[in-house]
């Protein structure tokens, strides 16, 4: 599990007993050092998005696996992960995004993006909640959080 210094004692031992409790493990990373890459100009889009959110731009850096389901916390799973596990990436680094409805504080956001997608719509926008990271693939090209700063400061 991704967090930084604000989760509580009393958080951590919630979702220790919630995996206990169906015989799973977890692992929590902290990565309150990374935030310290956050520019100013950063942490102005976090107006729109946590830091939280952010913090999966991290994952290549932090975690040495080639490949990573992340899930948001709030996720239920209800059916064999397993499926989206052999979900093959055909060269992509990244799959399994699920769409969401949009909400009106991304529309500046959204139309940013379909200009620099040429012509891609809001019905293309999908929840990053669910994803499955090829993070071999990433890595290859380079930091994604890099990548990904210089996108939203555009």
């Amino acid at each position: 599990m991704l967090h930084d210094d604000t989760l509580t004692q009393d958080n951590r031992e919630k979702f220790l007993r919630t995996v206990q409790k169906y015989s799973q493990e977890i692992e929590f990373v902290n990565i309150e050092k990374y935030k310290s890459q956050l520019t100013d100009e950063l942490r102005k889009i976090s107006e729109i998005w946590t830091i939280g959110t952010l913090y999966r731009l991290f994952i290549p850096e932090v975690l040495d696996l080639d490949k990573v389901i992340y899930l948001d916390s709030d996720i239920l799973v209800n059916l064999d992960i397993k499926n989206f596990w052999d979900i093959d990436f055909e060269g992509k680094s990244l799959v399994g995004a699920t769409p969401k409805p949009l909400r009106a504080n991304f529309d500046g956001m959204l139309e940013k993006c379909r200009r620099k997608f040429m012509g891609s719509d809001s019905e293309s926008y999908v929840n990053a909640g669910v994803l499955i990271m090829n993070l071999r693939k990433m890595r290859e090209r380079g930091s994604i959080f890099k990548i990904a700063v210089d996108f939203m400061l555009l």
